[in-house]
């Protein structure tokens, strides 16, 4: 572009003039273009995209910290299911050998009582000791540690829901058998109990259904335990699996 005198008319805002143009220079913005040409206007298009930019990180961080969030509760639910499951475990093989040590002579105490109620005589309570060759009910008492720990953590649902069902209705029918002697034991025996030791027919037939109800529970309780620690086997090995494709997903993290 050619030097010159360029000259602008007053308007709105604008002072008229004339300007001498050096060769090869535009003219200086007049009207409402001077108006536009500020330092804002030449940063506006450069502050949008910052805060675009702004924007995508802050929704790109909310997104990884709640991804964080979920893996640590997912990982926190994994590690309580599977302590809870190796609680189930080796209470129930407790409670198998409990019970298991009792049966011998659990069989062996309805077969006297009910021979003793069918010989004839006195049923003197010295006879009834020696007869019957009593011990003690030698009642077991199961336990249910882990069963109230994994309702204290809520662990039952952090487990698949076959196997939370399995569980709580093998507690439930052991639960059952515990009130069962529990029940017995109270009403049996008071201090009252052997205080006419000439007759003791009618503690005998008391105590023979007793028994009766027992040599059918405990055999029950022992096959439910020895389907459930299986069970149990398999569910420990599919969360040991879960952790490690866990671990390999997450690169290495444990």
């Amino acid at each position: 572009m050619r030097g010159g005198d360029a000259c602008v008319a007053p308007s709105a805002g604008m002072t008229g003039g004339c300007y001498n143009i050096p060769p090869g220079s535009h003219p200086p913005p007049t009207g409402l273009s001077a108006m536009l040409d500020t330092p804002h206007s030449r940063h506006h298009g450069k502050s949008i995209a910052s805060l675009i930019l702004e924007v995508a990180m802050i929704v790109v961080g909310v997104f990884l910290g709640l991804a964080a969030e979920q893996w640590r509760e997912g990982r926190h639910e994994h590690e309580v299911a599977l302590a809870s499951l190796r609680n189930f475990r080796t209470e129930i093989i407790t409670n198998q050998a409990q019970i298991t040590g009792v049966r011998s002579y659990h069989q062996g105490l309805a077969r006297n009582l009910q021979k003793f109620t069918e010989e004839s005589g006195s049923h003197t309570l010295q006879r009834f000791l020696k007869d019957v060759q009593f011990q003690g009910m030698r009642t077991v008492d199961l336990e249910h540690t882990a069963w109230d720990l994994a309702l204290a953590t809520q662990a039952l649902s952090y487990m698949k829901p076959d196997m939370a069902y399995a569980i709580s209705r093998l507690y439930t029918r052991q639960q059952g058998f515990q009130n069962l002697e529990n029940s017995f034991m109270q009403s049996a025996f008071t201090p009252n109990t052997f205080a006419d030791t000439s007759n003791t027919v009618g503690l005998t037939i008391s105590m023979m259904a007793y028994m009766g109800d027992v040599n059918l529970q405990e055999p029950g309780l022992l096959k439910a335990y020895a389907v459930m620690v299986p069970k149990l086997d398999s569910a420990l090995g599919d969360h040991a699996r879960a952790h490690v494709a866990r671990v390999a997903s997450s690169g290495g993290t444990k």
